[in-house]
């Protein structure tokens, strides 16, 4: 079963990575146009988005536990996509929380909006950095791609 689990981190991932970055134009939109419907597609969006990040995060973390029979990577490499992963997902959970309030707020719902969209921005940077991690690990190791022969 963790197999199966670990072999959905590549698919999963382009969820959040796109993603991610649909939340961040609607919220600049809703922003701008000040316009309620931007603002709920977002809310939903990074909801959704949420919950698929927790499933990538803990579908690499199964993924990493087949790291020495399929790849040769430091622990050290995956131990950095690990925890700008992790950083990444306390930043979208940031993102959903202020988009929560955001919505709901009865005053000062600017503040909260400008707040939320501050966080989703950081979490599109964040989102790149570990795709980039993530992508090393695939095209400069081999990682999920190659079997290391044992000599």
């Amino acid at each position: 079963m963790s197999e199966l689990v670990a072999s959905l981190h590549p698919p999963l991932v382009s969820f959040p990575f796109v993603l991610t970055w649909v939340v961040l134009f609607l919220d600049i939109f809703a922003f701008v146009k000040r316009d309620q419907t931007y603002e709920k597609m977002s809310l939903y969006l990074l909801n959704f988005t949420t919950v698929v990040t927790f499933i990538a995060y803990q579908s690499g973390h199964q993924a990493s536990q087949f790291a020495s029979q399929t790849f040769s990577v430091s622990d050290q490499d995956i131990g950095v996509h690990f925890f700008w992963a992790k950083i990444f997902l306390f930043v979208i959970l940031g993102a959903l929380l202020f988009k929560w309030v955001a919505v709901s707020a009865r005053f000062n719902q600017r503040v909260w909006q400008a707040l939320s969209l501050l966080t989703i921005s950081l979490a599109a940077a964040l989102v790149l950095y570990v795709g980039q991690l993530g992508g090393d690990l695939v095209f400069q190791h081999g990682a999920g791609v190659r079997v290391v022969q044992e000599k």
